[in-house]
């Protein structure tokens, strides 16, 4: 997972936009791309399941005997929120999405990131999803200034989603936004997105200066908090990361617990 911006700046210096994706009780939301102000390549379907090279605004992963069936989306308190569920297919380098952005600030940095996962679960084998984040000035030739990849999207026992993203200094005020695949497959390649977002970095050049913006960077630090309690209230989700060991609040773990 990426997670490029330093230190809870995003928190202190603003969001630009969130993309939830919203939440309703039908399993499809009727909503398109554009109601979210991006476009796709991809054919969005709102039928049982999500056919190849099609895409849909799902509350949760349709019945499909590969995929982590009733898994849901990473927005937190928000009952039948919906994600961008997509079979990916042969889309190979077509924009999964495009959003383009007026307005920016010159030389601010910012961090375009989104939560993505691969729906399919562990042992079937199939082709691994993997998704690459692009930022283009459009009013300067159509010049790309930072990318960065998810590599490749592995299967889990339990659907689990991470946060990706890549950092940019604009030269101008208008940047669009892209996702594209890296992977050609015709079995496989089969994700979700959710929680899709641009925030502003820093006020300053200087954070973002050590990093490589045209790279894929993963910069954290757990530290797993403070406070006065033996053990801490947080769950693994607070800090990104699985286990598979069950969590107890006890004076002492038991035996295979944390």
């Amino acid at each position: 997972p990426v997670d490029i911006c330093v230190d809870n700046a995003t928190h202190k210096l603003g969001r630009i936009f969130l993309i939830t994706f919203g939440n309703g009780s039908s399993l499809y939301s009727n909503k398109t791309p554009s109601d979210f102000n991006f476009t796709t390549a991809h054919t969005q379907n709102q039928q049982t399941s999500i056919l190849f090279s099609h895409f849909g605004f799902g509350n949760k992963v349709p019945e499909h005997s590969e995929w982590h069936n009733g898994s849901l989306d990473h927005t937190k308190d928000d009952d039948g929120g919906y994600m961008f569920l997509a079979d990916v297919g042969n889309e190979s380098h077509q924009p999964l999405f495009n959003y383009k952005v007026n307005n920016l600030s010159s030389g601010v940095c910012y961090e375009f990131s989104a939560h993505i996962t691969n729906v399919v679960k562990s042992g079937t084998k199939q082709v691994k999803p993997n998704v690459r984040l692009e930022v283009w000035e459009k009013d300067k030739n159509n010049t790309l200034i930072a990318q960065a990849s998810t590599g490749d999207l592995p299967e889990c026992d339990t659907m689990s989603w991470s946060k990706y993203g890549v950092s940019f200094v604009p030269t101008s005020t208008s940047v669009a936004l892209f996702m594209v695949s890296n992977i050609y497959a015709t079995r496989g390649n089969d994700i979700a997105i959710d929680d899709i977002e641009l925030s502003v970095c820093s006020d300053s050049v200087d954070l973002c200066a050590e990093q490589d913006t045209h790279e894929s960077t993963s910069m954290f630090l757990i530290t797993f908090g403070n406070g006065s309690s033996t053990y801490s209230n947080k769950t693994l989700s607070d800090f990104n990361f699985t286990t598979n060991h069950t969590q107890n609040l006890q004076i002492s773990p038991g035996h295979g617990r944390f």
